[in-house]
């Protein structure tokens, strides 16, 4: 597909009012001074197509500007182009309008924001529409690429790759002939690639084998340490464990020999001990006895000292009784005194209250005076049938008024007769209670002396001394005692207690014994650390071995990858003129990096494309175009700015718009024929 570009007109764009720019679809060269609308050209084709500008950014202003910066309203932005596709013509419009509303109440409009139209081949249509459309003619990205010569090396990234990967994977995509099986075969050791990857991708595979490896070599870095652990269990000096055996026997019979020691000790104490229990009881017996014996000289004694006893709990008891009686007589003349003068109130208020019956009872009603009888409204004395029926209802109120009085009178002496009667209730029962109190109260204040008289008489029984008698009188208590002087006498010679110093030799062998123990336990500890020496050495070998074999399919692996490299390095190549692309790393091991970097030829030698100066940069841009356009089978107009650094353009098939600083104060355009 041949896109060429027949004409543009610009109003409103940037700093252009209103220009044409026609070029009929052929290679054409724009000059002036700068500033005077070149760059806006190529920004407004890109805008128109793409919303973008030369820099590849969307955030940029299209509308013109004051002196001051500031953009200029009410103005209509507009660009329009003609393109020729394969030979049709096709015509693309954009208008960018202000949107400006008059609020309610308000004199004046305000801005609320900018509107755009779009038009396809003469049809308005929305933005997504027009977006789908320029779409399908061409992407974006493609047409970048076939149109900036700077685009591939300075803008394009695609996704969260880098810049680089972006590049590398484009230009894989052009050589997607050359395949894996391509270069297997290019290598005879290659053979054995498909059975290492298994399925996966070398890049994964060299992952796992890495991965492998670091395990591998962590293992066998372990190894060493654990040798030399098990190395210092075994001593430099050889132990002689058959002397060890001999000495556990030796020490053995002579710990059985101790133990038959301690049993025969420990009878021995067991019956002593026997001995001091039984004369212990007989002690106790004695001093039983020596206490029935004393209790029943001193019998009569030991009852009078129970009566003491006896009559001492009943002495505090009345001396209790006596002070809480004191206090409740006390109280109990304190009431009588409140309910008397209770009921001396209570008989004042009877008799108030007689006297305020009778009278209630006497009260007569007296007509009033001629001069009350006179109306309210007019002054005048009132009719005689309405002075009588004023005086009925006047003597009928003061009948219900006294009926009323004497019965609240009658209520409250009743009232006050049940009150009268509960006053002398209470009294007479506190009068009772004093009695009552007063006559037990003397009878506990005799009982009180008879008793004191009492304890005064036994304190003098009580004073004389006691009866000793004669303990050995009694054969029971001289039997028990021919007894404990019997033990007693067997008991003057303890045993010898050699438990101690048994017990003592007892712990010395069985500490020899674990000595003993302890080197022929080394024995163990040193076979097992020999056999595990050598276990680790064999599993070091064989870790070896197996990291070995992992390196060389490691290193197959490399192999393939730098000859991956050389053949796709090659293959690439050879589809540019002027431009070579270094897409590997050789590392000093030998190891592959991918890597992605455009080389320019510059005076028969070639440097990074960052070294390169504006003409090297801008040919080898067009020479990426021609292979890209190739490659896509699309042509498009490509803008050139700053061409004059260019003496001489690399040919291309696709229409040319160079941009050209020249001392022309106006754009002066130059078609070819």
């Amino acid at each position: 597909m041949d896109i060429r570009l027949n004409w543009l007109h610009l109003k409103n764009f940037k700093g252009i009012k209103d220009y044409m720019l026609t070029i009929g679809g052929k290679n054409a060269t724009v000059k002036s001074d700068n500033g005077k609308g070149k760059t806006t050209l190529e920004d407004a084709f890109l805008w128109l197509v793409f919303d973008k500008n030369a820099d590849n950014s969307a955030k940029f202003s299209v509308k013109p500007l004051d002196e001051t910066g500031q953009e200029i309203h009410f103005l209509e932005t507009e660009v329009e182009a003609q393109l020729s596709v394969d030979g049709k013509p096709l015509l693309l419009k954009k208008v960018l309008t202000e949107d400006w509303v008059k609020p309610r109440g308000e004199a004046q409009k305000q801005f609320k924001g900018n509107k755009t139209a779009y038009f396809f081949d003469e049809v308005p249509v929305g933005a997504n529409v027009y977006k789908e459309k320029i779409s399908e003619l061409i992407d974006e990205d493609t047409f970048k690429l076939i149109t900036n010569p700077l685009y591939f090396n300075l803008f394009y990234k695609v996704g969260k790759l880098t810049d680089w990967q972006s590049r590398r994977n484009l230009l894989f995509e052009m050589c997607d002939t050359l395949t894996d099986e391509d270069i297997v075969a290019a290598k005879p050791e290659l053979t054995k690639l498909p059975e290492i990857l298994d399925g996966k991708s070398v890049d994964d595979r060299k992952v796992i084998l890495k991965q492998s490896i670091k395990k591998l070599d962590e293992q066998i870095r372990a190894i060493g340490p654990k040798i030399d652990e098990n190395n210092r269990l075994i001593p430099e000096t050889p132990v002689d464990y058959s002397e060890a055996e001999k000495q556990i026997g030796k020490l053995k019979a002579e710990l059985d020999g101790i133990e038959t020691e301690l049993a025969n000790a420990g009878r021995v104490a067991e019956e002593y001990r026997q001995k001091q229990q039984k004369l212990n009881v007989l002690n106790v017996k004695l001093e039983t006895l020596k206490t029935e014996l004393t209790n029943a000289a001193n019998k009569d004694r030991r009852g009078l000292i129970d009566e003491k006893n006896s009559l001492e709990n009943e002495k505090y008891d009345l001396e209790t009784q006596i002070r809480n009686l004191t206090g409740r007589i006390e109280s109990l003349k304190q009431s009588v005194e409140t309910y008397k003068a209770d009921r001396q109130m209570l008989l004042e208020e009877y008799r108030s209250i007689k006297t305020d019956m009778e009278e209630a009872h006497k009260s007569e009603f007296v007509e009033p005076d001629e001069g009350n009888f006179v109306c309210p409204t007019c002054g005048q004395d009132l009719p005689e049938e309405t002075k009588e029926e004023k005086l009925a209802d006047m003597r009928e109120k003061f009948e219900t008024a006294k009926a009323a009085n004497i019965t609240t009178l009658e209520n409250a002496l009743k009232q006050n007769i049940a009150n009268g009667k509960n006053v002398k209730a209470n009294l007479d029962s506190a009068t009772k209670a004093i009695e009552h109190e007063t006559a037990y109260l003397a009878e506990q204040q005799d009982r009180l002396k008879k008793v004191n008289a009492r304890l005064a008489e036994l304190e003098k029984e009580l004073a004389k001394p006691t009866v000793q008698p004669d303990y050995e009188s009694n054969a029971d208590y001289k039997d028990l005692l021919n007894q404990a002087e019997a033990l007693l006498a067997e008991l003057t010679a303890p045993p010898e207690d050699t438990t101690a110093a048994l017990r003592q030799r007892k712990q010395e062998v069985m500490a020899q014994i674990e000595d003993c123990n302890h080197i022929l336990h080394g024995r163990e500890t040193v076979d097992n650390a020999k056999a595990r020496i050598k276990e680790l050495m064999q599993s070091e070998k064989d870790l070896s071995a197996q990291k070995s074999q992992l390196e060389g399919q490691l290193n197959l692996l490399e192999l393939f990858e730098r000859t991956k490299a050389e053949m796709l390095t090659d293959v690439i190549n050879r589809k540019f003129k002027h431009v070579r692309f270094k897409l590997f790393d050789i590392q000093i091991n030998g190891g592959i990096v991918p890597c992605c970097e455009t080389l320019i030829n510059t005076n028969g030698r070639w440097v990074p494309y960052s070294d390169g100066n504006s003409a090297g940069k801008i040919n080898a841009g067009l020479d990426i175009i021609n292979a890209l356009s190739g490659h896509y089978g699309v042509w498009a107009p490509i803008w050139i700015d700053n061409a004059e650094s260019v003496n001489e353009l690399t040919e291309v098939k696709a229409q040319v718009i160079r941009l050209i600083v020249s001392k022309d104060k106006k754009l002066r355009v130059e078609v070819e024929k």
